[in-house]
């Protein structure tokens, strides 16, 4: 069994909380959806997030799904 010194374990151990905090638990979002008239949607719809290991043709790493009330804007 190999040993390794104590300041070499204390690095790893550092460096794994450190990753484990790289991504948030929570992203903020806001956007505009509007139908082919311009209009803006006032429906309920699906929305799916998603984090892919490659700009383009990757394998999705993560998803998720939220039902997204929207309302038209007042402003």
């Amino acid at each position: 069994m190999k040993f390794y010194p104590k300041s070499v374990l204390f690095a790893s151990i550092l460096a794994l909380s450190y990753m484990a905090y790289a991504v948030p638990s929570s992203t903020n979002y806001q956007g505009y959806l509007e139908n082919s008239e311009a209009e803006p949607l006032n429906a309920t719809v699906d929305m799916t997030f998603a984090l892919y290991d490659a700009v383009e043709g990757g394998e999705v790493l993560w998803s998720e799904t939220h039902i997204l009330v929207l309302k038209e804007s007042t402003l």
